[in-house]
């Protein structure tokens, strides 16, 4: 049985809790810098009816924070919201392939599928150096890593760490903080640094790389 770090005490299902039926096994030990991830991969595992259950209880704990808390509300919120995100982004995916399954689709379907396929262009023609120069946020190149790319470091845009922000060049550019712990790839960047959604992030990529949708 999995175990993923996602604390009960922000916002769990009640299945999830008590280990039941086929929902995978919850630890309490968690880091909010890897949180969404933990929280997409814990959704993938459930199936429809404990997501949605799930969902239910994240919603509750962003509304009525306090009434369940072992901790900080607004540590609870913080954590349920970046959760939910993930929660809904899992239940719309479902959604959308089983609409594809008997081949109905919706206009909105056009425009993800549109979005999904802008996203992946642009992050091939603009990495994370690029875009932290565009924001005039200088990094200088300190050599290459194992698979050929380009290894910049420097202060890192989130958290101000002065020296142990890390950046890499295509392909697959990433990024990685060792104070802070944040790391992603272009998009992640631009939601994390301008405090945006995902196609907020695309529409951003898409004025440095002069692209017109």
């Amino acid at each position: 049985m999995a175990t993923f770090s996602v604390p009960l005490s922000a916002g769990s299902s009640p299945a999830l809790a008590e280990g039941s039926g086929s929902a995978p096994g919850v630890s309490r030990s968690s880091s909010r810098d890897h949180d969404a991830d933990d929280a997409a991969v814990l959704a993938r595992s459930m199936n429809t009816p404990q997501l949605r259950g799930w969902q239910e209880r994240l919603v509750i704990d962003i509304v009525a924070p306090g009434l369940d808390c072992e901790g900080d509300a607004e540590v609870l919120v913080y954590l349920s919201s970046v959760r939910l995100r993930e929660v809904d982004a899992e239940l719309a995916r479902r959604e959308r392939a089983a609409r594809r399954a008997v081949d109905v689709r919706s206009p909105f379907d056009a425009r993800y599928d549109a979005l999904m396929t802008l996203s992946r262009e642009l992050k091939e023609r603009v990495d994370v150096v690029a875009y932290l120069a565009a924001s005039g946020h200088k990094l200088r190149r300190v050599g290459r890593d194992g698979r050929g790319r380009t290894e910049h470091a420097g202060p890192c845009p989130l958290c101000g760490g002065r020296d142990r922000f890390r950046a890499w060049g295509q392909p697959q550019s990433r990024y990685w903080c060792r104070q802070c712990d944040a790391r992603g790839d272009v998009i992640q960047l631009v939601q994390q640094v301008d405090g945006i959604d995902f196609a907020g992030a695309v529409r951003v990529l898409a004025a440095i790389a002069g692209v017109v949708r």
